[in-house]
């Protein structure tokens, strides 16, 4: 999250506290969203986006990291 814009950050932090309150997404959550950030929807997309990129970089990593431990373990287990 430190790496998002600080909007996005206030739109996490703001969606969180009001969880206090409001326990599910209904009606009266998006309204608290609009009354303390107006159109909350474009940072709630544009979190998504930049979550969805994340990770895909994640997942590539992981299958990248599992690759090569796959192809050490081919190197130096005992064959079976």
């Amino acid at each position: 999250m430190l790496a998002l814009d600080r909007e996005i950050g206030d739109y996490v932090i703001v969606h969180e506290l009001l969880h206090f309150s409001v326990p599910n997404h209904g009606r009266l959550q998006r309204s608290l969203m609009r009354a303390h950030l107006g159109e909350y929807e474009l940072l709630e997309k544009r979190l998504h986006a930049a979550t969805s990129i994340h990770l895909s970089v994640l997942y590539a990593k992981r299958v990248k990291l599992n690759s090569n431990i796959s192809a050490h373990h081919e190197l130096y287990d005992e064959p079976k």
